[in-house]
């Protein structure tokens, strides 16, 4: 997915992030946008413009967007098209303090990044030390699941955290460590990862219970043998 949103308190923290994720990309083809109100539908028309343009030095472009105002309805409606199917050589990073700001149909269009709390994420940190954490999520062990569930589903910000790290998990499984393909198949991490896709816009946009939501989204993952 080539759209991402990074969401943290520190402005100076989401910036870091955002040209973390550049790495690769000259600095010549990075343009930072930046606006001292919301994001309004004229920026977004000109970037759309500016999107389509190829890369001055390198093979991609990257394009920050920091909505640290918000953006307004109008610039989020327009955007959708282009969020979810931009250019091949187009990388869009949007900041922001809070995923609040942004409608259901542009987060589910984006790769969300929290910036964590150092306490909240350690114990996800240990859990996911190898590709044996995607073998215990997609455990057939229901007594396994619940107690995942009753561990990192205590808060809506933890719960937000985890699914947020397994995703990744499974994404760089897909793509790096695909060593246990008698175990797991491919259908079944893709439908893994679009379970945890859709639980983590529930939970980004309700006040469902995240324990019920976490629960839920184990239970319906594919199981391994």
């Amino acid at each position: 997915m080539q759209s991402i949103i990074v969401i943290g308190k520190s402005q100076g923290e989401r910036h870091k992030q955002a040209l973390a994720l550049c790495e690769g990309i000259d600095g010549f083809d990075i343009r930072v946008i930046e606006s001292e109100k919301a994001i309004g539908i004229d920026e977004i028309r000109t970037l759309r413009q500016t999107i389509l343009l190829t890369p001055l030095k390198g093979v991609r472009r990257a394009f920050v967007i920091h909505a640290t105002e918000g953006m307004t309805i109008q610039a989020q409606n327009a955007f959708l098209k282009t969020l979810e199917e931009p250019p091949v050589h187009a990388l869009l990073i949007i900041t922001a303090s809070s995923k609040d700001i942004f409608l259901p149909t542009v987060l589910s269009r984006c790769h969300i990044r929290l910036i964590k709390q150092e306490d909240q994420s350690e114990k996800i940190i240990k859990l996911d030390q190898s590709n044996e954490f995607i073998l215990s999520l997609m455990s057939k062990d229901l007594k396994k699941s619940l107690k995942i569930a009753q561990d990192f589903g205590k808060t809506k910000q933890e719960t937000l955290a985890f699914t947020e790290q397994s995703m990744q998990s499974l994404q760089v499984f897909l793509h790096e460590g695909w060593g246990k393909r008698d175990r797991i198949s491919l259908i079944s991490c893709v439908d893994a990862l679009k379970n945890l896709q859709d639980a983590y816009v529930l939970l980004s946009t309700t006040n469902v219970n995240p324990r019920f939501i976490l629960e839920a989204v184990l239970l319906r993952l594919p199981q391994t043998n």
